[in-house]
């Protein structure tokens, strides 16, 4: 921390938190200093500033001005909003300058505090908003903007070709392929797109000193850029870090290979661990080898760390035979640091009819859940590490799929430390389908070969008496999970043929008691959805509303269970990864954002 005013001291340095966005201090203002003070915080070369005004205040009238401090790209808007008190007059003079800027290069600002963002990066990157009391013109409050480029993409027909500079829809990117800093923002045009150009080896690098945001490449129109491939090895495949993807559709069908939708894995042939990559407000619709999924390179401590699935569709992913495969997978993924917190998050995404009895050559079907942690132990990858950070699986509603709707397997070998894993407000009903699967976890929730994992206000509830080998198809049920570590408590099961909830082979476990079994939450209309079709809404919440409405219990007991629909106000909560509350352009409306402190 540094002063511009040796009046005004300041610590040297302040610990802001992991998983935080920021820390108090408290500035010391000597007696008698007047005049404009400047406070300037750097961390991995990059300052952030805000700046005051120290006056005797015997008007008493005081200024803020939010958002405090935000990430705008170029020709983009951001509403400011100033709060004046200890005057009856609430007006506000606004400005705004900077110091690699002058004029409109630092952007304009209305008088109602609407911002406009210039057409090109500054110099500097930074400008600074100011709103001036007209009550008294000594007292202000500034807010700190940094402002980040928008690039565009189109495909090859129309236009789109790496040999442009991206900088208007004139001269669009044909991929992603290109060097670009965290906050830059990537507008595609509506269109098919080829998916070679959009696979493994197809993204440039993120400069991100922070390391608490993205680069995001957002279909202009949501559902409206669309991937369909037979040849490639995904539709997808996000292979570097610091990048997010939101508003676009993939198709695979067999052909030579058998595609993933999208994958987030390292490159085969170069790996690099990879991490923060958020795939929001995305589709995918008819699948050979899974809808959303992450792995590991096979046989290496080269993985994924810090990934967010956040309001997507996976329908009918399961199609391919040569593996077994789920609607959102995450597989053996590897740390990329020791911090606290949240750092692998799936919330807010449906998934159904992921199932194929088919699939799997070779052997018995296995697999065809709705969403999946799998393998965060690794203990068939013969790697020598368990996965140890924490991991989130929060309201998402996942049904009639072959295997179960959310499953949790193998977090116990070896001598760990192993993740951490919650499971909370999901609901998942009719699942189990697939009659192939004769193991005994046929739970609509399956907790198998597992510790450190925990249900809170899950939603369990089944259409099946029995699955595949005659079993009992359950609400919840954990498998090969012994110990006292584990728990399901707030959550409601129920099956209509009676057994609403099972342990098996799981001595020390048991179900609290303040968990619901056996009775009937009324969901309001158990319609199992066909093939999506999203176009004409805003986000996936929006084409999922009948969705949501039919799978809400009619139980006024039942209703704080399962899925909620998602709140435009933020709240604290602690199960949220804190790094995605620096990330702008992150799309509203499909999760409750958990950033309020």
């Amino acid at each position: 921390m540094a002063s511009s005013n040796t009046g005004v001291s300041v610590p040297t340095w302040v610990v802001v938190s992991a998983g935080a966005a920021s820390a108090p201090f408290t500035a010391t203002i000597a007696s008698g200093v007047t005049g404009t003070v400047t406070l300037t915080g750097t961390f991995n070369g990059i300052s952030k500033s805000t700046g005051f005004q120290i006056a005797s205040n015997s008007s008493g009238v005081t200024v803020s001005v939010s958002p405090g401090s935000t990430t705008i790209n170029t020709n983009h808007t951001q509403q400011f909003k100033a709060t004046v008190s200890g005057t009856t007059n609430s007006a506000v003079t606004w400005t705004v300058a900077g110091a690699g800027c002058s004029g409109g290069s630092c952007g304009t600002i209305s008088s109602t505090g609407l911002y406009t963002a210039p057409p090109s990066v500054p110099s500097a990157l930074n400008a600074t908003v100011k709103a001036t009391s007209q009550s008294d013109s000594t007292r202000y409050a500034s807010a700190n903007i940094q402002i980040a480029a928008t690039y565009y993409i189109a495909p090859a027909a129309a236009g789109g070709s790496d040999a442009n500079d991206g900088l208007s829809t004139n001269t669009p990117w044909r991929s992603p392929k290109h060097s670009v800093n965290c906050g830059d923002l990537i507008v595609a045009a509506p269109g098919a797109y080829d998916a070679q150009y959009f696979n493994v080896g197809s993204w440039g690098t993120v400069t991100c000193p922070a390391g608490n945001n993205v680069a995001w490449l957002q279909c202009a129109q949501f559902d409206a850029c669309r991937i369909s491939t037979n040849s490639m090895s995904a539709g997808m495949w996000i292979d570097r870090s610091f990048w997010g993807v939101q508003g676009w559709e993939v198709t695979t069908q067999k052909g030579g290979t058998e595609p993933t939708c999208f994958v987030v894995a390292p490159n085969w042939n170069t790996p690099v661990e990879v991490h923060h990559v958020i795939l929001a407000n995305n589709v995918a619709n008819g699948c050979q080898s899974g809808g959303f999924s992450s792995a590991n390179h096979p046989g290496m401590m080269v993985g994924v760390d810090y990934l967010t699935i956040v309001g997507n569709i996976a329908y009918n992913t399961t199609q391919g035979q040569g593996e077994c495969f789920t609607g959102i997978s995450v597989y053996a993924p590897i740390k990329s640091d020791s911090l606290p917190g949240t750092h692998i998050y799936l919330a807010g995404n449906f998934a159904w009819d992921n199932w194929d009895p088919d699939r799997c050559a070779g052997g018995p079907a296995t697999d065809g859940e709705g969403m999946m942690f799998d393998e965060l132990d690794a203990s068939n990858q013969g790697l020598p590490t368990p996965y140890a950070g924490q991991v989130v699986a929060d309201n998402n509603i996942l049904i009639a799929n072959g295997g179960p709707g959310l499953q949790v397997d193998h977090n116990n070998a070896g001598s760990g430390p192993w993740a951490t894993v919650y499971t909370r407000h999901n609901t998942m009903w009719g699942n189990n389908h697939d009659l192939t699967l004769t193991w005994w976890g046929h739970g609509e929730l399956l907790f198998g070969t597992v510790t450190n994992t925990h249900s809170l206000y899950d939603l369990g509830v089944t259409n099946l008496a029995t699955g595949g080998g005659g079993h009992p198809v359950t609400g919840f049920t954990v498998l090969d999970s012994p110990g006292t570590t584990n728990s399901i408590s707030n959550g409601w099961a129920y099956s209509a043929s009676g057994t609403s909830a099972q342990a098996l082979n799981s001595p020390g476990f048991s179900f609290a008691s303040n968990t619901i079994l056996g009775q009937a939450p009324l969901l309001a209309n158990k319609v199992v959805p066909g093939v999506p079709s999203c176009g004409g809404y805003s986000n996936v919440t929006g084409c999922m509303a009948t969705v949501i409405a039919n799978f809400t219990p009619t139980n006024s007991a039942a209703k704080a269970y399962g899925y909620q629909k998602p709140s435009s106000t933020p709240v604290s909560d602690s199960l949220f990864p804190q790094w995605l509350c620096s990330v702008n352009n992150f799309p509203a409306g499909l999760v409750t954002m958990g950033c309020a402190k």
